[in-house]
């Protein structure tokens, strides 16, 4: 597990600065939850999404992904 756990890291920390559509799953604790296409539930990253606009759960909108964590991504909306 160490070791996926690197390899994920490395993994996520490549994808910073990038753009994916992202698909909003749900609202909590004041943020939006998603995954992106390419990501499956309960199985792959969650990304984690800050916004002060209402996001539609169940749509995609495109994300940055500002921050990466082991097996979590962070990002912005952008338009």
């Amino acid at each position: 597990m160490e070791l996926q756990q690197e390899i994920s890291f490395e993994l996520n920390q490549e994808k910073v600065g990038k753009v994916f559509k992202t698909l909003i799953d749900k609202k909590e604790a004041g943020r939006y939850l998603g995954r992106t296409e390419y990501d499956s539930v309960e199985v792959d990253n969650e990304v984690i999404i800050h916004s002060n606009k209402k996001l539609p759960i169940g749509e995609f909108v495109n994300v940055k992904i500002t921050k990466a964590y082991d097996f979590d991504l962070e990002g912005e909306v952008v338009e």
